[in-house]
């Protein structure tokens, strides 16, 4: 299913919100093991991953819509 260009916009705004927050939490939080620490990469990966594909998805909804405007509608 594809996006509408506001929902593509929160879901990067949401994406975005996630990574700063883990950010946020990396900075005040103390160093654990050697696993705690590659779970917390993997988290900060995977938020990144996300932002990521919500920026491609919103780049999409984008050129959907200025093509439903121009009358191109060939992908």
């Amino acid at each position: 299913m594809s996006k509408t260009v506001e929902e593509a916009k929160a879901a990067l705004d949401a994406a975005r919100a996630a990574v700063l927050s883990e950010m946020e939490s990396d900075i005040t939080r103390k160093e654990g093991s050697g696993a705690q620490e590659r779970r917390r990469e993997e988290r900060q990966q995977k938020l990144r991953d996300v932002e990521y594909q919500a920026a491609r998805e919103l780049e999409q909804a984008e050129r959907r819509q200025r093509e439903s405007a121009s009358g191109n509608t060939s992908s």
